[in-house]
This record gives C-alpha cells, sequence and structure tokens, in this order.
C-alpha cells in the first residue's frame, strides 16, 4: 500500500517494471501514485511477457503521464502484453489515468496473443472501474477494458464505471475510443458489459462497446 512513484523510466509497475514466465495471486496494491510515467506502465507491471497470469489481484490508486509522453501505453493492471500464452483473471481495477496522449485502458494496454487457442490472451471475470481522461490527445486509442485486442479471448469481464467516465479532452486524434475496447480484430468477446460513457472531443472511431472491431 501507499505506493509512490515518480517520473519513473519507460516501463514502470507498481510492483514490477518486467513480468515473464510469472504467476502473480492474490496481490493488492492500493494507494498508488505513479506520475510522469512516459509508457508501459501498469499497477501491477509495465510491460508482461510469455507464460504470465496476473490472477486475483487488485489495484486502486492513479496513473498520470508526464507532459512530454507521445503515445503513452498506460494500463489500470498491465501495461504492453505481446505474446502468449497470458491470463488475466479475477482482477479489479480501481485505477483513475490521465494522460497526455492517446493508447489507455483500463485494465491492459496492447493484448496481442498467439492464433491458436493455446497461445490466445485469456481475459476472463475481471472488473474495471475508475475514470479514464485523454489530453491534448495524440493518435492513439482508448478502451475501458482493453486498448489493442489481437488474438485474444475475453469473457465475463464488467467495466463498472458508475459515475466515471471516458473523456477526450483537447484538439489532438485519438483513433478508436470504445466502452470496452478501443480496437480490436481477431478476438472473441462472450458475455462482457460496460457502463462507461464516453464524451470526447476528437475526430476518431467512437462505440459504445468497441471503437473499431473485425479483421
Amino acid at each position: 500500500s501507499n505506493v509512490l512513484i515518480q517520473n519513473p523510466g519507460n516501463i514502470s509497475g507498481g510492483l514490477a517494471g518486467m513480468l515473464g514466465c510469472a504467476v502473480v495471486d492474490g496481490v493488492e496494491i492500493s494507494n498508488m501514485d505513479m506520475q510522469g510515467v512516459k509508457s508501459s506502465s501498469g499497477s501491477i507491471a509495465g510491460h508482461t511477457w510469455y507464460d504470465t497470469k496476473i490472477l486475483y489481484s487488485k489495484a486502486q490508486g492513479s496513473i498520470s503521464t508526464a507532459d512530454t509522453a507521445q503515445m503513452a501505453a498506460i494500463g489500470g493492471i498491465a501495461g504492453y502484453t505481446p505474446g502468449g500464452p497470458l491470463e488475466l483473471a479475477y482482477t479489479e481495477s480501481d485505477v483513475t489515468i490521465n494522460a497526455k496522449a492517446g493508447n489507455i485502458w483500463g485494465l491492459v494496454w496492447h493484448a496481442y496473443g498467439g492464433s491458436t487457442a493455446a497461445t490466445n490472451l485469456s481475459i476472463h471475470d475481471n472488473v474495471v472501474k475508475g475514470s479514464i481522461t485523454v489530453r491534448d490527445g495524440s493518435y492513439g486509442a482508448v478502451g475501458g477494458m482493453l486498448w489493442n485486442a489481437t488474438y485474444v479471448r475475453a469473457e465475463n469481464n464488467v467495466t463498472d464505471a458508475g459515475n466515471n467516465q471516458i473523456m477526450i479532452e483537447g484538439d489532438g486524434t485519438v483513433g478508436y475510443v470504445g466502452g470496452f475496447v478501443g480496437l480490436s480484430g481477431s478476438s472473441d468477446y462472450i458475455h462482457n458489459s460496460t457502463t462507461y460513457g464516453i464524451q470526447w472531443n476528437t475526430s476518431g472511431y467512437i462505440g459504445g462497446f468497441g471503437g473499431r472491431m473485425g479483421g
């Protein structure tokens, strides 16, 4: 608890900067204040690698980017997640995210799995809360649960926004904004729901569930 991280490098996490071939089970991060992040940042891990599981864990606090950030990769639980298999399950993220650039999501940022069922990224039974604000946005994408999901199987996930919203401010372009997922291809969505409202000042693709889906 009471985690304070100020002006970190390009990869930062409340528990670990990078996780690979690891299991995180039952970790709780509370009162986290992560300030001035530049890229690949999350409350549990900034970057996860092959064969990693994050289970039954919670994160609560706030993440804000540096004013110089151009393409922030920020997630409530984990940041950059390339390569499968990865399982993210039974987690809860109540993280307020305030970012200068796009590519923001409530749970994980770049979720990219393999093309077979064995190597897909499995994201199930997670809850996301907290507000998401993108100010002076550059090109990117924003999603309540996921940013860019490719070869992902998402099942029984909920974004329980309450009075919180996804807000896109400034004059920049955020390419894809969705209440659940910003940009998605070759992925399966089963029994997921979102209650995020979206306020925007952008010329991108906007959707209540997904900004752009398909492929």
